[in-house]
C-alpha cells in the first residue's frame, strides 16, 4: 500500500538499517527500507519511484510458490550425474546474463585414487573359466525384454500398422493450433463460462464465412476471452509489450522535437520491441524498419482519419461489454495493434491487421465486422490462439489452476487413505479364510454307509449284534449329526463375514478407480502425451486429462478421435538419423537444439528407418510432425493395439495407456457417430455441420429468420 493505494511494484534497491538502543533505554527495532518503480498501468498520481517501508509490500503468491521455484530451477540449472553435484546455471543463461561458470573448488569432484593391487592370475583364470562356461551354455535368444523398439532383434510379423485417416477439412500446418486451442477453452471453460462444445464444430465455426448469419460458437469464444482480459474498473489484467525510449544514444536531434507526426524512422529508433536483455534490444531495433513494422505504422496512422473509428479504447469497449454491431471485432483490433510491438509476432499480426483494415476502405466496426468473418481459418485461429496465451497469464486462469491443484492434493490423501483400508481389509479378508478352513464341510460319507449296510443285510446271512454297540452307534451318530449341524451354522455365519469383507474390498477399489478419474479431470495444466510408437510417432486423445466425462452444454464427446503425430524434429535428429527432415525447412530457432552431423554421418541408420517405415506403417507414413492422422473407430484402435509390440519400451508404455482408456474412447466414438447419422423417413443422412454449431444451434439461427422450420427442411434449405 503507497498512500493508501495498492499498486503493482518492482523493487530496485533495499537498504536495511540494523536495531538501535538509545541511550533513554528507548528499543529501536531494524527496518528496512525498499526503493521500488509502479510497474502498474493506473499510478494514482504517484510519482514512478517511491521509497517504502518493508511493512507497505506484500509479495504475490502467485508469483514464488513451491511449484514455480522448482520448475525455474529445473529449466535454467542443470547438475551432473554424481553424489553432491552442485546445480549450475545452463550455459545459454549464463552467457545472456554474464554469469560465471567456474565451479568453487571445495565444490567440485574429487577423484578417488584407488590403491594398486596386485593381479591375482589364479582369480583371473576362474573368471574367464566361468564365463566361458556361461557363454557356452547360454541360449542364442536369451534377451532381457523390453528393449528398444527399433532393435533390430524384435520381431516383426509382417502387418502393417492400420491405415490412418487424414483430416482434411483444415490444413495441418494449424492443426495443432486448432486443437490446443480447442483444449484449452474446453478445459477452462467454467471459469470462462463457456459451453462444451465438440472439435468438429470448432473447425467447422472455424471455415463458416457467411456475414447475415454469424456463428453463435465463434462469438461466444471471443467474447469470452475478451472478458477474462479487462477487469471490473477497465484495467487491463495483462501485461503487454510496452514502448518505451530506447538507452542509445539518439541518432538525430530532431528526435526530440515536439512534432505530431514523427518519421518512420525517428519512430522505429524510439521503439523497443522487448523487454530482454540488450542484445535483444539491439537486434529489435536493428530489425524495427522492416516492411513488416513500416505497414504497421501505416496502419497505426490510419487511426485517426476522418471517418475511421478508433480502436485504441478496447478496454473500456470490453469493460462497458460493447459486443453487438462489430464492438468485440474491434476490440480484437486494438488487442492485436499493442501485440504487434512484439518484434517476434509482428510478422503475424500484420497480415491479420491487413486483411481486417484494407487500406481502400473505411476502418468502422462494420467493415471489420464484415471482414473478420471473411477471414480465412488459418488468421481465425492465430487470432484465438494469441487471445488464449493472453488469457493464460490471467488472474481467471491461474486461480482456476491453484483451485485444481489444491483439489488434486486432497483428492491424493483420499486416494492412499482408500489404498491403506484396500491393504487392511485384505489382510483382514486372509485372516477370516483362513479361520473358515475347520468350518469348511465335507462330503458325508452317511448315505453310502446306510446303503451299503442294507445291502449288506439282504445278500447276508443276519449277524448277532450286541445291543451296547447299537446303542453306541446310535449315540455316536447322533452327537456327530448335532456336530455338524453346529458346523454348517458357523461357516455360514463367518463365510458372511468374508462375503462382507470382500464387497469392503471391493468397494475401496471403485473408490481408487474413481479418485483417479477425479484427479484426470483436475490434471488441467497441461495435456499428457499418450506414448510413443517404435518411431517416435506422438500419440493424443484430447480427453486425456482436464475434461470431465460429461461435457457441459449440449456436446455430448469431445473429439473422439485417437490422433497420431510425426516425430518431432529432436527426436528425428537424435534417434532416426534425421528420417524425413529437410535441414532448410527447419525453424531457425530449432536449429541449436539439434546436431547437423546427423544429416551426413547417419546414413545409413536414416535408410533403414526410411525403409522399415515404408514396410510397417503402410500407406499412412507420418514423416514429421506437421504430418497427423487419426482413428475414429473401435476397429482400428484395436488393430494398433494388435500392431503394438509389447517387448519394446515406447511400445508397452503405449500399449498398457491405450489399454486403460479405450473404453472412454469407444463410448465418445460411438457418440460422434450417432450424432453425425440422424434418420429421416427411413432413410441416413451424413450431416456436415456447414455453420460450426451443433443441430440445435444451426435451426435455432434459421428459426431466429425464417420462422419455425423442422430438420428435414432445414437440409433441403442447404
Amino acid at each position: 500500500m503507497i498512500e493508501g493505494y495498492r499498486c503493482a511494484v518492482l523493487i530496485r534497491e533495499k537498504t536495511k538499517f540494523n536495531a538501535l538502543l538509545l541511550r533513554d533505554g528507548t528499543y529501536k527495532p531494524a527496518i528496512s527500507r525498499y526503493r521500488v518503480e509502479i510497474t502498474a498501468n493506473k499510478r494514482h498520481g504517484l510519482d514512478c519511484e517511491q521509497s517504502v517501508e518493508s511493512e507497505a509490500l506484500q509479495r504475490d503468491r502467485n508469483h514464488f510458490n513451491k511449484a514455480l521455484i522448482r520448475a525455474f530451477i529445473k529449466n535454467s540449472c542443470t547438475r551432473e550425474a554424481w553424489n553432491g553435484a552442485p546445480w549450475l546455471v545452463k550455459e545459454q543463461y549464463a552467457r545472456k546474463f554474464r554469469i560465471d561458470m567456474t565451479v568453487p573448488e571445495h565444490l567440485r569432484k574429487k577423484e578417488v585414487v584407488k590403491p594398486v593391487e596386485k593381479e591375482d592370475k589364479r582369480f583371473k583364470k576362474k573368471v574367464l573359466s566361468f564365463l566361458r562356461a556361461w557363454l557356452m551354455k547360454a541360449p542364442e535368444n536369451d534377451i532381457k525384454y523390453p528393449i528398444d523398439d527399433l532393435d533390430d532383434r524384435l520381431t516383426f510379423d509382417a502387418a502393417a500398422r492400420p491405415r490412418l485417416k487424414q483430416e482434411e477439412s483444415i490444413d495441418n500446418e494449424v492443426l495443432v493450433e486448432v486443437m490446443s486451442t480447442w483444449t484449452f477453452l474446453n478445459v477452462f471453460g467454467e471459469p470462462l463460462r463457456l459451453d462444451s462444445f465438440t472439435l468438429d464444430d470448432y473447425i467447422d465455426a472455424l471455415k463458416y464465412q457467411e456475414i447475415d448469419f454469424p456463428s453463435e460458437l465463434i462469438i461466444e469464444i471471443h467474447c469470452a476471452l475478451l472478458r477474462a482480459l479487462v477487469s471490473a474498473e477497465a484495467e487491463s489484467l495483462v501485461i503487454f509489450p510496452r514502448t518505451h525510449k530506447s538507452k542509445r544514444k539518439q541518432i538525430d536531434s530532431s528526435t526530440n522535437t515536439t512534432s505530431s507526426t514523427p518519421s518512420v524512422k525517428a519512430e522505429s529508433v524510439d521503439i523497443s520491441m522487448d523487454d530482454a536483455s540488450d542484445a535483444d534490444r539491439e537486434s529489435s531495433s536493428a530489425s524495427s524498419v522492416s516492411s513488416e513494422y513500416n505497414t504497421l505504422l501505416k496502419l497505426r496512422a490510419t487511426n485517426t482519419k476522418p471517418g475511421n473509428s478508433s480502436w485504441t479504447d478496447w478496454r473500456v469497449r470490453i469493460q462497458q461489454r460493447d459486443f453487438n454491431a462489430g464492438g468485440w471485432e474491434f476490440a480484437i483490433v486494438g488487442i492485436l495493434d499493442e501485440l504487434a510491438d512484439s518484434h517476434r509476432l509482428t510478422p503475424v499480426i500484420i497480415e491479420i491487421l491487413t486483411s481486417l483494415l484494407p487500406p481502400h476502405e473505411k476502418h468502422t466496426r462494420k467493415t471489420v465486422k464484415d471482414n473478420y468473418a471473411r477471414l480465412p481459418p488459418k488468421l481465425k485461429i492465430r487470432t484465438i490462439h494469441l487471445l488464449t496465451q493472453l488469457v493464460c497469464q490471467t488472474p481467471t486462469v491461474r486461480e482456476h489452476i491453484e483451485d485444481c491443484m489444491t483439489t488434486m492434493t486432497e483428492l491424493r490423501k483420499d486416494k492412499v487413505d482408500a489404498q491403506r483400508e484396500r491393504k487392511t481389509r485384505i489382510e483382514e479378508l486372509t485372516a477370516l479364510e483362513v479361520e473358515l478352513q475347520p468350518f469348511t464341510p465335507e462330503e458325508s460319507m452317511n448315505g453310502q454307509d446306510e446303503d451299503t449296510d442294507a445291502t449288506e443285510t439282504d445278500h447276508s446271512a443276519p449277524q448277532k449284534r450286541s445291543i451296547k454297540m447299537s446303542l453306541k452307534r446310535k449315540r455316536e451318530e447322533e452327537e456327530e449329526r448335532i456336530a455338524n449341524i453346529k458346523r454348517t451354522k458357523e461357516y455360514q455365519k463367518r463365510l458372511k463375514l468374508v462375503d462382507q469383507k470382500k464387497d469392503e474390498i471391493k468397494g475401496c477399489e471403485e473408490r481408487i478407480v474413481q479418485f483417479d478419474n477425479e484427479l484426470r479431470e483436475k490434471d488441467c495444466q497441461r495435456l499428457r502425451l499418450l506414448g510413443k510408437d517404435r518411431f517416435y510417432n506422438r500419440y493424443w486423445y484430447l480427453e486425456g486429462n482436464g475434461l470431465s466425462g460429461v461435457m457441459r452444454g449440449e456436446a455430448t464427446y469431445g473429439s473422439a478421435r485417437l490422433w497420431v503425430q510425426g516425430p518431432s524434429v529432436e527426436d528425428a535428429a537424435a534417434y532416426l538419423g534425421a528420417a524425413g527432415l529437410e535441414m532448410d525447412e527447419i525453424p531457425f530457432f530449432r536449429l541449436g537444439l539439434i546436431n547437423e552431423a546427423v544429416f551426413v554421418d547417419d546414413t545409413m541408420l536414416r535408410d533403414r528407418v526410411v525403409s522399415r517405415k515404408e514396410r510397417e506403417e503402410g500407406q499412412s507414413i507420418l514423416y514429421d510432425e506437421n504430418s497427423w492422422g487419426f482413428y475414429d473407430d473401435s476397429d482400428g484402435v484395436e488393430g494398433l493395439i494388435a500392431w503394438l509390440n509389447p517387448k519394446g519400451i515406447r511400445e508397452a508404455k503405449l500399449r498398457t495407456a491405450l489399454l486403460a482408456r479405450k473404453e472412454g474412447m469407444y463410448e465418445a466414438m460411438e457418440a460422434r457417430k450417432k450424432v453425425y447419422q440422424i434418420s429421416f423417413s427411413g432413410k441416413s443422412l451424413t450431416i456436415v455441420f456447414g455453420t460450426g454449431l451443433s443441430t440445435s444451434r444451426s435451426t435455432t439461427i434459421y428459426e431466429k429468420y425464417y420462422g419455425t422450420c423442422t430438420r428435414t427442411s432445414l437440409f433441403e434449405m442447404a
